[in-house]
């Protein structure tokens, strides 16, 4: 959707990753039900922190959630790529996200260098097959906290990394919260620590 949406509106400065974005005296917010974090956005601009924190409270609304990057997933469900050779890495690095590969060794594969396959990557979708990759992987991370018990450093190995230090950074990073947090609030198997 966001990379439909940049194309049709090239024009327009898309934040994907956040709920409400403030451009001087315009405010807009994303998803369905984020007018509420859109009110309370104004209030704590017009109100203070006091009034925004008391009306937090009296309306029930997290107001920690700031981002929609825990519900954004990576891959190319929908998207027509015009690039046959991004097309295929991209789809290659979609079926082998659990592996552990590295992005040189896959553009050696498809007879590209690295700096050319990433000039493509952008022009097509925006990201480097770097992005991209840990993209899908925390993806598959998420997904595997959502629905597993299985340990941190076990969904870590399963997508594709050896140093668990690393992924957690790169997942809180991505996602807004830890993995333990991220567990703790979507899981629907009993978890382990993260």
């Amino acid at each position: 959707m966001i990379d439909w949406f940049r194309r049709e509106f090239p024009n327009v400065i898309l934040t994907g990753d956040k709920l409400v974005v403030s451009d001087g005296a315009r405010w807009t917010a994303g998803a369905g039900a984020a007018y509420l974090h859109l009110g309370l956005g104004l209030v704590g601009h017009f109100c203070g922190e006091r009034v925004l924190a008391a009306t937090a409270r009296l309306m029930l609304i997290e107001r920690r959630r700031g981002s929609q990057s825990p519900f954004i997933e990576a891959g190319l469900a929908g998207r027509d790529i015009a690039d046959v050779k991004v097309a295929r890495m991209a789809r290659f690095l979609e079926r082998n996200a659990g592996n552990a590969l590295t992005i040189g060794e896959v553009c050696r594969d498809m007879n590209l260098s690295v700096r050319s396959m990433t000039r493509r990557f952008h022009a097509s979708l925006g990201v480097s097959p770097l992005s991209y990759l840990q993209s899908l992987r925390i993806t598959r991370a998420k997904r595997l906290l959502e629905q597993t018990a299985v340990s941190f450093e076990q969904v870590v190995a399963d997508c594709g990394y050896e140093d668990v230090s690393s992924f957690r950074k790169l997942f809180s990073r991505q996602v807004g919260m830890t993995p333990r947090e991220f567990r703790a609030r979507f899981g629907t198997a009993p978890g382990r620590s993260s």
